[in-house]
């Protein structure tokens, strides 16, 4: 749901997030990837290990005017998993319906985190 929402967002700025890389647990079951990519009709790609550092280190590079030389070399991430057809129209489906009962129901039980007191 949230990637969607992400995804929503930067296309309704005219932006085409494309592949998507998933860094972490989120891409160690590749079923799960799987369904994923299919409910965002989008292709998920596994980074590679130790993305956290490789970022860092290429921010580094950049600061000093080297980021184009090491982009290349840190970018490693899988083969993209493809959307499977057929699938995008029924997770959509699901999103509406979800969120139309979220609506429907917000009096009822009201968010949480709108009602914390210290």
């Amino acid at each position: 749901m949230e990637f969607a929402k992400i995804a929503a967002a930067f296309e309704s700025h005219g932006v085409a997030p494309g592949v998507l890389v998933v860094a972490g647990t989120g891409g160690r079951n590749t079923a799960a990837l799987q369904a994923r990519s299919n409910a965002l009709g989008r292709p998920l790609a596994v980074a590679a290990e130790n993305a956290s550092c490789r970022g860092a280190a290429l921010l580094a590079a950049r600061a000093v005017g080297l980021g184009e030389a090491f982009a290349g070399t840190l970018d490693r991430a899988s083969t993209p998993l493809t959307p499977e057809p057929g699938h995008l129209a029924w997770y959509q489906a699901q999103r509406a319906a979800y969120v139309a009962l979220r609506e429907a129901t917000a009096h009822i039980t009201p968010n949480p985190s709108t009602h914390i007191h210290i």
